[in-house]
């Protein structure tokens, strides 16, 4: 979509587009972050702790098996994806919503006082926050 410069004449329309060129340059940076937090995933950050041997010794992980990180069933990275809420400031938020393994995430994410923390989320973004920024720049140009 883009904005003709005919259309400032009529501001409440003008905020219109406005309003769905940022939703659209939201999405995509969203689906970028997404992306690479599911790639941080299957990477796994060597900075994470691992797993306790007791927890790759247990039977719900088959006694032993070398699981990766954030990774079990591979759900949770499926479940990983972005919301772009409208407005002025359009947001963009990444994450799992409206699902009960939104819990586990946030353990893994934050720790508990049985399990180390293993920042995925908020590593990501602060790690892609220059290309993200470079990412909105490049797409609204072009809607705009």
């Amino acid at each position: 979509m883009k904005i003709d410069v005919k259309d400032i004449d009529d501001t409440p329309k003008l905020l219109a587009h406005l309003q769905a060129i940022l939703a659209d340059v939201g999405g995509v940076v969203g689906d970028y972050l997404a992306m690479m937090i599911r790639r941080r995933i299957e990477k796994q950050d060597p900075t994470w702790p691992a797993k306790a041997t007791s927890t790759l010794n247990s039977k719900a992980y088959g006694y032993g098996a070398k699981w990766k990180l954030w990774v079990q069933t591979g759900e949770l990275q499926r479940l990983i994806t972005a919301r772009v809420e409208r407005g002025f400031p359009t947001m963009v938020k990444v994450g799992i919503f409206d699902h009960e393994k939104a819990q586990i995430a946030y353990w893994i994410e934050t720790g508990t006082t049985k399990m180390p923390a293993r920042p995925l989320f908020a590593v990501v973004a602060d790690e892609e926050a220059e290309r993200v920024v470079t990412i909105a720049r490049t797409e609204l140009r072009k809607r705009i």
